[in-house]
């Protein structure tokens, strides 16, 4: 996969014992590759005569090759007359496929020889490694580290090996990059050494305007640009440096999407900077959270004003964990520590954070994210904390005077109000 132009001369689907051309009825197709999360493929097409829908190619195990790799439905929808099928790669649908619980003990394996473990459930998923030679301190587990909290409610699924592999490097600050056959599990810094490197010069060589978003309160810097397909050789996770653009010309980026349509013959990229390796967790310790069951503590109705964005998309995950249970050391699916919780929905916007709140604070307050209690009572996705340096507890604030915050093991995942509490610290992300 590259920005090489989609090659859409035949356009076929198979599975569950049949096959359709669909050339003739496809109105539109897109591949998005991402750095963050699974790349995937869509399909818009005509289905006047609800024959598609309808047919086993809709509800199977359908495939399609593309880009010289295979693809596997994952979500179909409805629309009026047509039908939006969304495909994933291969080797990410079939690492969802496995979810049994599995734990290691700590002190056994290093989390890459873990993450190898998983992955060679497939036996024809490849796995490229940056060196990595300490052994986890903690115990790793595909599933709740308390498997009673794998499936607590009907809507809950247990873990599977792409979200795991995912979760359990992601606390050290290492992506888990899909690139066709092969996952690589490395951290940025070795990215940046070992994949294909460019130089890219604004309106020169098939590359339009650059535009970059450089500002130290959001997660990460980000950059984007248009080019003509197939001008290199470009994929994700491929390091960028970019010249005549003041301080986004002064260290590499990541390439962290490639976007494209088989009906442009140009492809959109974007970039991020290079995120920070995490050190390895030398204990599983989460928080302990709040104890008692203190009734003004907790808050009811409004969940503030929504916004836009990844930072709305950050405070909505949190929001739709309510009801779940507190289990300590916990960062989900089933249950959450009060920094699991923060942890779990920070990644989901690609951001890497330890499991302590004290740490997360420390984190933040190295990138120059920290800010004050009182700005962090009014700022949507801010985070507050409690105790020294952050220590004891860590909460979301929905800006409006209410947090979303796992409050401990007799409350659970809950609305919490953020008056009379003893907050020490705050930060963003």
């Amino acid at each position: 996969m590259s920005t090489a132009p989609l090659d859409l001369s035949s356009f076929l689907l198979s599975g569950s014992g049949s096959s359709a051309d669909i050339s003739a009825a496809r109105t539109s197709t897109t591949m998005l590759e991402t750095i963050q999360g699974a790349s995937t493929v869509t399909v818009a097409v005509r289905d006047e005569h609800r024959r598609l829908v309808n047919s086993s190619i809709a509800t199977g195990k359908t495939q399609i090759v593309l880009g010289g790799e295979s693809w596997q439905l994952c979500k179909v929808g409805k629309k009026d007359n047509g039908l939006t099928l969304t495909f994933e790669e291969e080797a990410v649908a079939r690492l969802r496929t496995h979810d049994k619980p599995f734990k290691v003990s700590a002190g056994v394996m290093t989390r890459v020889e873990f993450c190898r473990r998983l992955i060679a459930e497939e036996g024809w998923i490849a796995v490229v490694a940056a060196p990595y030679t300490v052994v986890s301190a903690v115990e790793l587990a595909r599933g709740s580290l308390d498997q009673s909290n794998l499936a607590t409610t009907a809507n809950d699924k247990p873990e599977n090996t792409w979200d795991c592999i995912n979760r359990v490097m992601g606390e050290i600050g290492w992506r888990v990059l899909s690139r066709g056959r092969t996952i690589y599990l490395a951290p940025d810094d070795w990215l940046l050494k070992h994949t294909s490197g460019y130089t890219i010069v604004e309106c020169t060589n098939g590359v339009d305007y650059i535009n970059v978003d450089y500002d130290i309160g959001k997660p990460a810097a980000t950059a984007s640009f248009t080019c003509r397909c197939g001008f290199a050789d470009l994929n994700i996770g491929d390091a960028v440096t970019m010249t005549g653009l003041g301080v986004a010309s002064t260290k590499p980026w990541l390439v962290s999407q490639i976007q494209r349509s088989a009906d442009s013959f140009q492809a959109t990229v974007n970039l991020m900077a290079p995120q920070p390796t995490l050190k390895e967790p030398t204990s599983r310790t989460g928080n302990a959270g709040k104890a008692g069951y203190d009734l003004s503590l907790l808050a009811k109705g409004d969940t503030g004003t929504p916004t836009t964005g990844s930072l709305e998309k950050f405070v909505q995950a949190a929001l739709a964990q309510r009801g779940k249970p507190y289990d300590w050391g916990a960062a989900g699916p089933g249950a959450f520590d009060c920094s699991g919780l923060v942890l779990w929905a920070a990644s989901l916007i690609g951001v890497t954070l330890p499991h302590n709140s004290g740490d997360q604070y420390e984190l933040l307050k190295s990138q120059g994210k920290s800010m004050t209690v009182a700005q962090a009572i009014r700022t949507r996705g801010a985070l507050l904390f409690e105790g020294e340096g952050g220590s004891q507890h860590v909460v979301i604030s929905l800006g409006n005077g209410k947090t979303i915050e796992a409050m401990g093991t007799n409350y659970g995942i809950v609305m919490g109000k953020t008056a009379g509490r003893h907050w020490t610290v705050a930060a963003h992300l």
